[in-house]
């Protein structure tokens, strides 16, 4: 309904497209293509030629024209958003129909190599067989619909550090060789990395492989949480949950269906825990079924779906996945799924939901999914991955945390506004801050520039920022790895999620470029050891143990760059429903995610320790720290201008980088407050959790400076 009392057709709802959680109209779309010229037909739609979502168009051309996809899309980017924009631009000399003349979007094929999908790049071909997989290689993992040429840079393609994982990943399995990530980072070029494969190791790490599932022992992650049930049962801190609001006829019987489906795919999620012979062990087919569950859709559905959330598991009886549906009038319901952490992880939240999503689609059709059989269980990982460990390879790897972790900092100083209890017990809310289009932009060309990931750059300012609240120069913030370096494992469900413990060095007052440089070596160095278990770690570097707050670390970072999960029913359409988790696991953590353009930084604080005026002044402040990195980042962090520092009180103006940025572009906190990124409210990698350790913190009255 537009403001002149118009109705303006969209399209249909079941035709809506989502890609990384923004809503798409392919009509839209498709309806800037025909007002282009020599275009005389058009069709939009999803595809997934690399296991990621791509937006591509097939274009018709009028008689006589030979349009061009580079002009094409230079045309589009002028009256269509950045994420409207087609990645891939197809030509066909009619577009396929039914047998009654409609559209055949099924049809719609995209070729392993595009045919005219020219992405403006200036490219020098491969000169060999090796740099033409790499080109090859490169262009997969990265969404692109040609190879790349050997000098183009895998960041400022788009690359970022769990991308480059999955790079490495591919090139162990297509050529043998274990290349060092770091040799990525130094030179992230197909020549640079052709270069620098005579220096890798010949050998290759043995691949995990499948074996009898009946019984296997807990994987180090899971013994952590293990551990962690054993000394606070039923903490529902460690639950995954996720819920979409659903509009349209939904078949329960397929649900049901494709809920069993997944299950026989995933042992794990059939699978129960238990002791045996004084270790904790999964057994395989031995938990109870999971069910879908069906309930009335209640007047207060927030306050039933956090009981639900909150609801223990019995980790001996299983499931460890719950399903409900809140059934409501006039075809509308909320359909909730919760995992315990001890199985799942946020990428595999993603897995879930999409196979969830392929499995009610294709039982209603009268169809079985369409599924590549899993060449490995999680099972089979946990039994590799206490492999790989044995022996001498766990104390090397542990030998350089000792040397990277030596006489690290008990406690971080944060301003707390109330002592430490003896106890931590997690009760937790959440502070949003949305930066603006042009800074989230001009973040991501620093890193390019930089050769550094946007992670690294975000760090930096975050360790910054904490270093200017706390007077520390050495800082320890813990942030979770995906634990998916393998690609036998880009497919399971389970528990994955690593955590690494980052040293901030910002002593001698460094300029902004400098501490970048650091976070930068800092990063890549714990990225080459990422395979040692946190609680392995901790056992290990021996902290100081209390129950008052986490060991090693206190603070978090995270920037979710995995896999977005979507649930995509036909028929049905599904929004994500967005809740609060009340419950955090750290003193003070930061997620960072992308919607649309811009990037939103939730802060997840202790209520215990903090109000929430407190981390609304330091959310704000790291707004203008990043944006002193990018407008000035040869200036020193000690002349870097704070909201407190400027006002000698706390933080309340919207002032950044020398402009006042409106209210829709710089927001902190409002109605948008509460949670990670969209689409992974409470569904994050933050398993260190309250392992805990040090000594108790002190009150700090005085403001931030």
């Amino acid at each position: 309904l537009r403001a002149d009392g118009l109705v303006e057709l969209m399209g249909r709802l079941d035709g809506q497209l989502k890609l990384r959680g923004l809503r798409i109209e392919p009509g839209e779309v498709e309806a800037a293509l025909m007002a282009c010229d020599g275009v005389a037909a058009c069709a939009v739609d999803l595809r997934q030629p690399a296991g990621d979502p791509l937006l591509v168009a097939w274009v018709v051309p009028a008689a006589g024209a030979r349009p061009d996809a580079r002009a094409l899309r230079s045309r589009l980017r002028r009256s269509l958003p950045g994420h409207l924009v087609p990645a891939r631009i197809e030509f066909l000399e009619r577009l396929p129909l039914s047998r009654h003349g409609k559209l055949d979007r099924r049809a719609l094929v995209l070729p392993d190599v595009a045919g005219d999908a020219d992405l403006g790049r200036v490219r020098t071909g491969a000169r060999s067989a090796r740099e033409a997989l790499l080109c090859e290689l490169f262009a997969a993992v990265l969404g692109l619909a040609a190879p790349v040429g050997i000098d183009e840079d895998f960041f400022a393609l788009g690359g970022h550090s769990l991308l480059a994982i999955r790079l490495v990943s591919r090139i162990r399995d297509l050529l043998g060789v274990e290349l060092p990530l770091r040799a990525l980072f130094e030179a992230p070029s197909v020549a640079g990395i052709v270069a620098a494969l005579p220096a890798a190791a010949a050998t290759r790490i043995p691949a995990p492989v499948a074996g009898a599932t009946t019984s296997a022992p807990l994987s180090w992650p899971q013994q952590r949480l293990w551990f962690l049930e054993q000394l606070v049962p039923g903490h529902p801190a460690y639950h995954l949950p996720v819920a979409f609001r659903l509009r349209g006829e939904l078949e329960v019987a397929a649900l049901q269906v494709a809920l069993e489906r997944l299950v026989a795919r995933h042992a794990l999620l059939a699978s129960s825990l238990a002791w045996q012979e004084g270790q904790p062990v999964q057994l395989a087919g031995t938990a109870a079924p999971p069910v879908l569950v069906r309930e009335p859709l209640p007047d207060d559905a927030g306050a039933r779906l956090q009981a639900l959330i909150e609801q223990p598991f019995d980790l001996v009886r299983g499931p460890l996945l719950r399903t409900v549906l809140l059934e409501g009038r006039h075809g509308e319901s909320l359909l909730l799924l919760v995992m315990h952490h001890i199985i799942s992880d946020g990428w595999s939240m993603a897995v879930l939901l999409r196979e969830l999503s392929e499995a009610y689609n294709a039982h209603r059709r009268g169809e079985s999914p369409d599924w590549i059989a899993l060449p490995i269980q999680y099972a089979d990982y946990a039994r590799w991955q206490h492999q790989q460990l044995a022996g001498g390879e766990l104390e090397r790897q542990l030998d350089w945390w000792r040397q990277q972790l030596r006489e690290p900092p008990l406690l971080m100083q944060l301003p707390l506004d109330r002592p430490r209890p003896a106890v931590q017990a997690g009760h937790g809310a959440w502070q949003l801050l949305v930066l603006p289009a042009a800074l989230s932009a001009g973040l991501r060309e620093l890193a390019q520039r930089e050769r550094a990931t946007l992670f690294m750059v975000l760090l930096a300012g975050f360790q910054a920022l904490l270093s200017r609240y706390t007077g520390d120069e050495d800082l320890l913030v813990g942030t979770p790895v995906a634990g998916r370096e393998r690609s036998e494992l880009e497919g399971l469900i389970g528990f994955f999620v690593n955590t690494l413990v980052l040293r901030g060095n910002l002593g001698g007052n460094p300029g902004l470029r400098e501490l970048i440089a650091r976070t930068r070596e800092t990063a890549l160095g714990a990225y080459a050891h990422a395979e040692v278990p946190f609680e392995k770690l901790v056992e290990a570097l021996q902290p100081p143990r209390s129950r008052a707050h986490a060991p090693l670390a206190q603070v978090f970072l995270a920037y979710h760059s995995e896999p977005r999960g979507e649930l995509q029913l036909e028929g049905i359409e599904a929004c994500i429903e967005s809740f609060e988790s009340r419950h955090v696991k750290f003193d003070l953590g930061l997620h960072l995610g992308w919607h649309e353009d811009r990037l939103r930084a939730s802060f997840a604080y202790d209520t215990d320790l903090f109000d929430r005026a407190t981390i609304e002044g330091l959310a704000a402040d790291y707004g203008r720290m990043l944006q002193a990195f990018v407008d000035l980042p040869e200036q020193r962090l000690g002349e870097v201008v704070l909201g407190a520092a400027a006002e000698g009180r706390g933080v309340s103006s919207r002032h950044v980088g020398g402009e006042d940025h409106a209210a829709s572009s710089w927001r902190v906190g409002g109605e948008d407050r509460g949670g990670p990124p969209p689409g992974r409210r409470g569904a994050g990698g933050d398993p260190a959790g309250p392992a805990r350790g040090g000594a108790a913190g002190r009150r700090r009255g005085s403001p931030p400076r």
